[in-house]
């Protein structure tokens, strides 16, 4: 089993079908299957609940679909992390990366427990990416090079490319497809 941070911005992507992509839909099936696990600060439970909440507003989902996803969603292993998020610690990450407390929170806990950091937000990627934490983006868009992840491509002419990340020291296998 495998343990990354989980960002609410790659959660959404499970909350409302025009975020999804095959990356998001697989990280999905195996938090479903207890094949891995996440963990997220305490804010996480915020975002995502206020997500959904301007999504019943903006009439993209029932209130009941709402409920239902917040009930879908306690079901998956995913914990609130344990480490500690120290305030000036993050407000120092805010401010030298440009970014909001709330994301730093994702950024010092992926950080302190040595694991990746599935988001959607480029700028959190960047930042993580810089102290040398692994990513998981929703749409895997250029290879990382050096330390980063094992990349390998599956393409038939004509065909749907599939690429393979394979983070070896953590066990994540992220997935890509690209139609021609």
């Amino acid at each position: 089993m495998s343990l990354f941070v989980l960002d609410a911005s790659y959660t959404l992507a499970w909350c409302f079908r025009d975020r999804a992509t095959p990356n998001t839909n697989a990280t999905l099936k195996r938090l479903e299957a207890a094949a891995d696990s996440a963990i997220v600060p305490p804010i996480w439970h915020i975002e995502v609940a206020n997500a959904l909440g301007k999504g019943v507003v903006r009439r993209k989902l029932s209130s009941e679909r709402a409920q239902d996803i917040w009930a879908e969603l306690a079901l998956l292993p995913i914990r609130q992390s344990t480490c500690s998020l120290e305030v000036p610690k993050l407000l120092e990450l805010a401010v030298q990366h440009n970014l909001g407390v709330y994301d730093v929170c994702h950024l010092q806990a992926a950080r302190l427990k040595e694991i990746p950091l599935a988001s959607n937000d480029h700028d959190l990627l960047e930042a993580a990416e810089s102290y040398g934490v692994p990513v998981m983006r929703p749409q895997q868009a250029n290879l990382h090079k050096g330390t980063g992840p094992v990349a390998s491509r599956i393409s038939e002419a004509g065909k749907a490319d599939t690429l393979s990340l394979v983070y070896p020291r953590f066990g994540l296998v992220s997935y890509a497809v690209y139609l021609p």
